[in-house]
């Protein structure tokens, strides 16, 4: 009796270990990446396969802070392969945390099922933000000094303030102003780098003179990311 109990306690140890040697996925996909190496000592929380969770593909786009506060979860996504062709995703999840030396975070951007689409492409996608009112000015009319950015706004008397604004948004060669403005400001967009606070101006009346324009801006005119990966959920 005492060998049977013996044999039994054995089986299930052998049992036990037999189990180790099986990796179950939590769901159907395909396996991308394999570090496994048949023989060798497996530790605790070591990468052994990468597995694209149900053939689903994501995108992840670094941005800046200033950029990382306009996206939000849900958020459509334009994302243009290297053929030229267009591809839909939406953010599906904005990371917690920035990096330490770039100060920039990611967005997860889920796509949509493409058979170009592979894992590790490297592409460049567009958020598009909703419309809303905004100013704008030509690019060329802004300064940049001390680290940050002025306009020149031209008065009455035909002098002009040198005025600190605050930026959003590009559209094309105009840049959304969010503070610092007011619609129907006219300000120098020739030749702006030349002049100091107080400077007279001649205004050469060969069209009307540029101002702070109200205008919508269109969706479509987020950040643009750099370049980044095209990676799948991974289960380890």
């Amino acid at each position: 009796m005492a060998d049977v109990t013996a044999a039994k306690a054995a089986l299930q140890t052998q049992t036990q270990r037999s189990s180790y040697t099986k990796l179950l996925a939590p769901s159907d996909g395909v396996i991308s990446v394999r570090n496994a190496v048949i023989g060798a000592v497996v530790n605790p929380g070591q990468e052994i396969f990468h597995l694209v969770v149900d053939n689903r593909l994501e995108w992840q786009a670094q941005l800046g802070m200033r950029n990382l506060m306009q996206v939000s979860e849900g958020m459509p996504v334009q994302l243009v392969l290297p053929n030229d062709r267009r591809v839909a995703g939406r953010v599906r999840q904005i990371g917690p945390t920035l990096d330490e030396q770039t100060r920039q975070g990611i967005v997860y951007v889920d796509l949509a099922s493409d058979p170009q689409l592979r894992a590790g492409m490297f592409l460049r996608g567009r958020f598009e933000l909703p419309l809303k009112q905004g100013l704008t000015v030509p690019r060329q009319a802004l300064v940049l000094r001390d680290g940050f950015y002025f306009v020149f706004v031209l008065g009455n008397d035909n002098k002009v303030a040198q005025t600190k604004v605050q930026l959003g948004g590009a559209v094309s060669n105009t840049i959304e102003v969010t503070a610092g403005l007011r619609e129907g400001d006219r300000v120098v967009t020739q030749g702006a780098a030349f002049l100091n606070d107080q400077d007279t101006v001649r205004v050469v009346q060969t069209a009307a003179a540029p101002s702070a324009d109200e205008t919508r801006k269109p969706a479509g005119t987020g950040p643009d990311s750099p370049a980044a990966s095209a990676t799948g959920p991974s289960e380890n």
